[in-house]
């Protein structure tokens, strides 16, 4: 809306979303069995200020409840974390400036944004939980046809229960550089990419196997993506160095993701395979480099919302599978095939959690996870999803004293 003639323009924006979570023997638990009900309201305001000055702000609000007793903190308790409950939070309040010199766009952005331009292993928004999580700091951007290029120095958004008691944490940064070219030009969006990344982190309770402490790393990597014709590819590859309390890091990611559109009139049917490999050895051992690789901040919904395995210490192979019957509904499906890689080293499950005792057991088999995620976009302003996983326990989790694990997803979203 104009507030200033066609200089001084206002967009306001507004999410509400309810979601329910469920899982049956949690964290692979017989009995473990809990249900939250979770929703969150999300109002934004957009300001452009003339055509290279904008202030963007954000406020969230956040509740939760349910029962049982999960790996999550029982959320009836006093140590429900801010991002699923929360009066009022000032998400996001950021100023950009930006201007074109010649051919190229070049803009900065300072104050408190979400960040997620990087490859799904390691950086996303968290959307699973109400509210997600934002960085302070800034940004700076060099955008040309063929390329863009960019800066970032964060500190983590540490927020409360209450209204507007975040707090900038600066025991938690994220720092880097990144960008992405364009390798290959095809018709429409048929482009492929070339991203490569940097990203340098450092938290003073960065986990590493059963240790807790000061974690400072480089995760630098290479992404190539994109489609051309019916094929689409995603290969991402990510190496890990640094210290975790005094010990070296050496740990390294590779994912190799690709679909063919196998039916493209009527009912769309796309198939392929995914192939997800993380590092894992010496992490409960006192000595030597920890060669576990840690997700970081990784998306929940990449390896699925329930949480049930972890990027490290693993090879994933799964055939997938996605159905688009009609306009706005989708319909994903994968089976995966869990390996583990080092034996001397646990399993993990979701947010770099071990799986305890797994690490004393022989074996390589983890065991396999079904999935199936559908979504429908009803309109511009309505969505519905919902999400089944099912982890079957292998020989690893079995002599370790674990059985299986079963998440169910719904969510309902609203958006103006």
């Amino acid at each position: 809306m104009p507030l200033i003639g066609d200089d001084v323009t206002l967009t306001l924006s507004a999410e509400a979303r309810v979601r329910i979570d469920a899982y049956d023997d949690a964290a692979l638990m017989e009995g473990n069995d809990f249900s939250q009900l979770e929703s969150r309201v999300v109002t934004g305001a957009d300001m452009h200020l003339g055509e290279h000055l904008r202030v963007y702000g954000e406020l969230g609000s956040a509740q939760v409840g349910g029962h049982g007793n999960g790996f999550t903190p029982n959320y009836r308790g006093t140590v429900t974390p801010g991002n699923y409950r929360n009066d009022v939070a000032v998400q996001q309040l950021f100023a950009e400036a930006a201007t074109h010199v010649g051919d190229y766009l070049i803009g900065a952005m300072v104050g408190r944004m979400e960040f997620s331009d990087g490859p799904r292993q390691l950086i996303a928004i968290s959307d699973g939980p109400n509210l997600h999580r934002t960085w302070n700091g800034l940004r700076t951007y060099v955008h040309g046809r063929n390329f863009r290029v960019g800066a970032f120095s964060y500190k983590v958004t540490r927020l409360g229960n209450g209204a507007f008691d975040e707090q900038v944490n600066g025991d938690e940064r994220l720092k880097g550089v990144n960008a992405s070219i364009v390798v290959a030009r095809g018709k429409g969006a048929g482009n492929i990419y070339l991203d490569p990344f940097l990203f340098v982190t450092s938290n003073v309770r960065g986990l590493a196997g059963p240790s807790q402490g000061a974690d400072k790393r480089k995760s630098f990597g290479i992404r190539l993506w994109g489609s051309r014709g019916p094929v689409s590819v995603d290969w991402t590859a990510i190496r890990q160095t640094g210290e975790h309390k005094g010990r070296n890091i050496d740990a390294w990611a590779a994912s190799l993701v690709q679909s063919v559109l196998v039916k493209e009139k009527g009912v769309r049917v796309r198939a392929g395979f995914r192939l997800d490999m993380g590092s894992g050895g010496n992490s409960f051992d006192p000595d030597g480099p920890i060669k576990s690789f840690n997700q970081l901040y990784a998306s929940s919904n990449y390896l699925g919302e329930g949480l049930l395995i972890s990027q490290s210490n693993v090879a994933i192979l799964a055939p997938t599978i996605a159905v688009i019957p009609t306009r706005g509904v989708t319909i994903t499906a994968d089976y995966a095939f869990l390996h583990r890689l080092a034996r001397n080293d646990a399993v993990y499950g979701g947010l770099m959690r071990p799986y305890a005792g797994t690490q004393n057991v022989s074996g390589r088999t983890v065991g396999s996870q079904a999935r199936v995620v559908a979504s429908w976009a009803v309109n511009d302003h309505v969505t519905l999803s919902a999400e089944s996983e099912h982890l079957f326990a292998g020989n690893v989790l079995k002599r370790a004293g674990y059985g299986g694990g079963t998440y169910g997803m719904m969510s309902l979203t609203l958006r103006y």
